[in-house]
């Protein structure tokens, strides 16, 4: 009766082991990049989707060489006030929607925000996995706020500061 539970509880430690090992991929981390950003505020009078730049469009290396590749873990935290209960971030890498994200395919996540100047904090985190090619590439990494509205009601969306941190990584 021992032997049984000391080889259950061994075939499930080394279940339990060989499931976490498998499911995690080392990456080694080649550089940081912090910025934080002012006010910024959208508005949409009705039927429309809007975009403003939340920071400035960085232009990040990926230190490796001709069809390697690097992934950017891009990170935005921001204390935002929305109407019509939802605001939205909008992440692109070199112009599109982030791989693997997690966005819609044109790079949007939408918040739920309060309304009536209810201010909540948000944080949200994508990857975007890029292949050089050329030696040592530059690659754009934006985001964007904005809000969306398929109704004739107005959406206004507005960010007091926010932050954006931009780890680089290596398989």
């Amino acid at each position: 009766m021992l032997f049984e539970r000391l080889l259950i509880g061994f075939l499930l430690f080394t279940s339990a082991l060989t499931t976490t090992a498998n499911s995690l991929t080392k990456h080694t981390q080649k550089s940081t990049y912090l910025q934080t950003s002012t006010s910024v505020e959208v508005t949409c009078p009705g039927s429309c989707s809007v975009v403003k730049a939340l920071f400035p469009v960085a232009s990040i290396v990926c230190p490796a060489t001709a069809s390697q590749s690097c992934t950017y873990y891009v990170h935005v935290e921001a204390a935002s006030t929305a109407t019509v209960y939802s605001g939205q971030f909008k992440f692109l890498v070199d112009g599109v929607a982030p791989t693997p994200g997690p966005t819609d395919s044109s790079g949007f996540v939408t918040f739920s925000a309060g309304t009536n100047e209810q201010t909540q904090a948000f944080s949200y985190a994508i990857l975007g996995k890029v292949t050089n090619s050329v030696d040592n590439q530059s690659h754009k990494i934006e985001v964007d706020l904005g809000c969306t509205t398929d109704s004739f009601q107005a959406c206004q969306v507005s960010v007091g500061a926010a932050t954006l941190r931009i780890d680089v990584f290596q398989p």
